[in-house]
């Protein structure tokens, strides 16, 4: 159980300046004795505040604070260590120069950082890390009597110190300069963590009333009562008796004392802070014996101690407590009990039982692990109150979150992230309110302060070494982890039952119910807690345990591939962070992405975008060192990035996997490749040109019919469909788009049908199939679709709906659409549906509604860099800005289209060509515009898209009705009413039937 650890230390460098120059005027052993005296100074002085002593060098000394064990407060003692010594050395100097006529003088440095420590129950302690390294070289920075603390030791002290900030230092073995901090002072009453007792009290409201009742009973019974609150750090004891005092000062006396976590005289140290008090609010002499006064005084530390007995001391203090409540109600408040020496709390258990006749509430704030040393306070006695807190709710921590930020400009994403991190427990959030403040991350939201990762990798390290060699399997499992996991991955016949009960007690986990596997589950109470647990073990225990806990799920659960990937993942990092990749780690790599791939085959499949980029690229990414990447999940991870609209990345994927299979001999694999990538380009088209010749695009037909491969067919032909869609041949498109979906459904590849699917819903949407026919091909294909395929069959029956005017129905099969397609991650295809929504908003008359949609998809698809959806969207909503007057935008719009649309691209370049007709013609520039207009019907003219030829039939109607050539207008419009009405679109053909009788009326 016992090896090395990862721990966050605090490092102190000190050394002695000149003393080369010392060394020419004193004789040898009278400078072996002057550096004598230093050394015994210094180790005292850095031993007192809990620092351990690593080694002398030369005339340096090095300390670490948080060895053996890690405290809370580890930066702060080695700050009051180091000043302590700077003015220590102060009567030190007047020493020797009285006795030897010299003075030295030091220089320190003080750094914060993680590093790996020795077996402390070897006793050997030896630090490394750059930590230390740094601790050094501030102090080599440092001038005489000088000490210089580094940033991450400053961001725990904030409050408890005073620096001056100095110019970023060149530090020798640093490649950027390191931000330093000059110390002048520290807080007297400075505490680890400063606590805002004047926030807001969220909740809390039944703990609080629990507290006034106990008050209550003291005032009115005149009794003793102590009440424990108890609690995990930061979950706010502080602040709910901050609450009582606020509620009760006005008739009661409260007073408060503070445990101290180390130091000398500390036993009765919150006495001495309270009897302090009182001495400043009551004349104690005229109140109390002469003896009694001296007891005090002498605990005070303001008279010699002399031999007495414990009980005097008791009691004098139990009469003090009894003569200040015989004035009024007397409220004591202990805070941090979990430090208090054995005697004090022997002291409160007396001044409880025997304390006569005085109103006396003794509130103690605890941690849950106090009462394992003091179960008495748990007692069910009529003079013992248990309050326990838990985490604040959702709603609560979101309250507290917006009081705190109230003057910050935290997006609503941040307050949810800050929510998130901080589960319930105020101290964290006001700790991520305040960081956040003052570092200017607003906008992430994602770092934990280091104060609390110090509160919490101290509970850690308190811990025996049983319950950590059982805590910390369960953290390498993850927040959720099974007692029968971690009985596998612990040594044998460790009392893991036991431990863990004693870890529920202390509130660093709780049960869980869980669904993922059968047998006792546990939880972390806190996702922090687990990052601390984990944060402390050595890497090549992570690997170790990553590794044995992935053999026990793929033995338990093997189908679940993604967590299994993830640890064999985990486990070949940290090794190859530790050394050569030999034939074990290749192992490790292989296995995990046999398992990261399929399990991102799957996420691929059913249409979960990111979930399949994040598995695939991480599986890609272990494969490629190995030299025999996995062609499939290669070529699954560019489609996945291409549907998320990362296109560059998409295709460099896609022609590394097509270059890796033809190296490997891989023709299918090869063919697959490039059939892919050359349907990402020519569907988005970035650069508007085409991946392929129509010859080229048969030679792969022919190839994948020669290989008899099903996949690759599909995928050919709605190549081939695609060149179709290009033309605005629907017919032909949805033709291809058959046989591709035959040859997918009988591959068996679900993701290919699902495609297949939405390209067929939109061809015959766009295409000759009658609105009628149109709706029963999609029904029939929801039928048995998967949700991914449902997304855009939804869109595509919306549209058909809006043409025989069910608007109601249209916009509710829309918006299911859309809920789909955004929950799954399809940023380019939600865009790319917005012409559909533009469709049915445009027949429905609310043209600013279809103007909204399409815009934010035109921003989305430029952000992209998609051009392929963009040309025809672009040219869509400038025709949607001309009907609403808006010209210039239109213009706009327009000339976006004409620039991105390439020449093939029959739909995209009648589009603005007939915009930019109706702007002519609104210009008088008659003769360009009823050119472009014309120039825009004749592309569509042998084109089956009946719906967009209607419309552009219809522009160029309008042309000439603002030429003045009606009759010409007419016409063109009568054959647009002709294909609304084979269509089916009866809403378009109203339209027309109008415009025809506006033309001839």
């Amino acid at each position: 159980m016992a090896g090395d650890a990862r721990k966050t230390v605090t490092v102190v460098f000190t050394d002695v300046t000149g003393s080369t120059s010392l060394g020419e005027s004193l004789d040898p052993e009278a400078l072996r004795g002057v550096m004598s005296s230093y050394f015994e100074t210094a180790e005292a002085v850095l031993e007192k505040h809990g620092g351990t002593v690593e080694k002398f060098i030369g005339d340096a000394v090095m300390a670490v604070f948080g060895i053996p064990t890690v405290h809370e407060d580890d930066a702060l003692r080695a700050v009051r260590a180091a000043a302590e010594l700077r003015d220590r050395l102060d009567g030190l100097n007047d020493e020797l120069e009285r006795d030897r006529g010299v003075r030295i003088a030091l220089r320190t440095g003080v750094n914060t950082g993680e590093v790996v420590v020795g077996d402390p129950a070897a006793q050997q302690f030896y630090a490394t890390g750059d930590a230390v390294n740094v601790a050094a070289r501030l102090e080599q920075a440092a001038g005489p009597g000088e000490i210089l603390i580094g940033e991450s030791t400053r961001q725990l002290l904030r409050d408890a110190v005073e620096l001056e900030a100095i110019d970023g230092l060149e530090l020798k073995g640093k490649s950027a300069a390191v931000a330093a901090w000059r110390l002048t002072g520290v807080r007297a009453d400075a505490a680890p963590v400063t606590r805002q007792l004047d926030s807001p009290l969220v909740g809390r409201h039944a703990e609080l009333s629990a507290l006034l009742e106990a008050y209550e009973r003291v005032r009115d019974e005149g009794r003793a009562i102590l009440c424990t609150v108890l609690g995990t750090p930061g979950v706010g004891k502080s602040r709910i008796v901050a609450e009582l005092g606020a509620r009760v000062g006005e008739e009661a006396t409260v007073v408060v004392g503070r445990c101290l976590s180390y130091g000398e005289g500390i036993t009765f140290w919150p006495f001495v802070e309270i009897i302090r008090e009182l001495e400043s609010l009551f004349p104690l002499d005229d109140l109390l014996s002469e003896r009694a006064i001296e007891q005090l005084r002498m605990v005070t530390g303001e008279e010699e101690q002399e031999t007495g007995s414990t009980e005097e001391t008791f009691s004098a203090i139990r009469k003090l407590f009894e003569t200040v409540a015989s004035e009024k109600p007397l409220v004591i408040v202990l805070d941090d009990v979990h430090w208090a020496e054995p005697t004090l709390l022997d002291l409160v258990e007396q001044v409880l039982d025997f304390i006569e006749g005085a109103p006396v509430l003794i509130v103690g704030l605890a941690r849950p692990e106090f009462l394992e040393r003091r179960p008495l306070w748990a007692s069910q006695r009529d003079d013992l109150v248990l309050i326990r807190l838990e985490p604040l709710t959702n709603a609560e921590a979101k309250t507290l979150i917006d009081a705190l930020a109230a003057d910050r400009d935290f997006s609503a994403e941040v307050r949810q992230r800050i929510g998130t991190a901080a589960e319930g427990n105020p101290l964290f959030v006001e700790q991520m309110v305040a960081m956040l403040a003052e570092n200017g991350h607003a906008e992430t939201g994602d770092d934990v302060p280091p104060t609390i990762q110090a509160l919490l990798a101290a509970r850690i390290d308190e811990l025996s070494p049983e319950e950590r060699a059982v805590i910390e399997p369960a953290a390498v499992i993850g927040q959720e982890f099974w007692r029968s996991a971690v009985v596998d991955l612990v040594p044998a016949n460790l009392p893991v039952g036991g431990c863990l009960q004693r870890l529920i007690r202390k509130e660093l986990i709780g049960r869980s119910h869980s669904t993922f596997a059968k047998g006792d589950a546990f939880r972390f109470r806190h996702i922090l807690i687990r990052d601390a647990t984990y944060a402390g073990i050595p890497k090549v225990r992570r690997a170790e345990l990553h590794e044995r806990f992935a053999n026990w799920l793929d033995g338990t659960m093997p189908e679940f591939e993604e967590i299994v990937g993830y640890h064999l993942e985990q486990a070949f990092r940290f090794r190859g962070e530790l050394g050569p990749v030999g034939e074990p780690e290749a192992v490790l790599a292989h296995r995990a992405v046999d398992r990261l791939a399929a399990a991102g085959h799957r996420a691929f499949v059913r249409g979960d975008v990111g979930a399949a980029a994040n598995l695939l690229g991480r599986a890609v990414d272990l494969a490629r060192p190995l030299g025999s990447p996995p062609i499939n999940a290669f070529v699954e991870l560019g489609s996945a990035l291409l549907d998320s609209g990362e296109f560059d990345g998409a295709e460099s994927v896609l022609r590394e996997a097509a270059d890796a299979a033809r190296k490997a001999g891989d023709r299918r694999g090869a063919l697959l490749a490039e059939v892919e990538c050359g349907l990402a380009r020519e569907m988005h088209r970035p650069d508007g040109a085409q991946v392929a010749t129509d010859a080229q695009v048969q030679e792969m037909l022919a190839a994948a019919q020669e290989l008899g491969d099903d996949l690759v067919l599909a995928k050919v032909w709605r190549w081939v469909g695609d060149r179709s869609n290009a033309a605005l041949q629907c017919g032909e498109w949805a033709a291809a788009l058959e046989k591709a979906l035959a040859h997918a459904e009988r591959a068996g590849y679900e993701r290919e049908v699902d495609e297949d699917q939405i390209f067929l819903s939109s061809a015959v949407y766009f295409g000759p199939t009658p609105v009628d026919e149109a709706i029963e091909r999609c029904e029939e294909m929801l039928q048995d679709a998967r949700r991914r395929a449902r997304g855009g069959i939804c869109s595509a029956l919306a549209g058909l709906r809006a043409m025989r005017g069910e608007f109601e129905a249209a916009r509710t099969l829309f918006a299911e659409a859309e809920e789909i397609l955004s929950d799954l991650g399809f940023k380019v295809r939600i865009a790319g549906r917005a012409m559909i929504y533009g469709d049915i908003e445009d027949l429905a008359g609310n043209l600013p509604a279809a103007e909204a949609k399409m815009r934010g998809a035109c921003e989305t698809l430029e952000q992209m860099g998609e051009t392929g959806r963009l040309s025809t969207l672009a040219g869509q909503l400038a025709h949607n800005l001309y009907e609403q007057g808006k010209y210039a935008d239109a213009e706009r719009y327009a000339a976006l289209a004409e620039r991105i649309t390439p020449p093939d691209d029959v739909s995209g370049v009648s589009l603005w060509r007939s915009v930019r007709a109706k702007l002519a013609a609104r210009e008088g520039k008659f003769e360009s515009a009823e050119t472009l207009a014309r120039e825009a019907a004749a592309l569509l003219e042998h084109s089956d898209a009946l719906d967009p030829r209607g419309k552009t039939l219809l522009d160029l109607a309008e042309v000439l009705a603002l030429v003045g050539r009606r009759e010409e207008a007419a016409d063109e419009a009568r054959r647009a009413l002709e294909l609304f009405e084979t269509k089916g679109n009866l809403v378009a053909a109203e339209w027309a039937r109008a415009r025809v009788s506006e033309l001839t009326g």
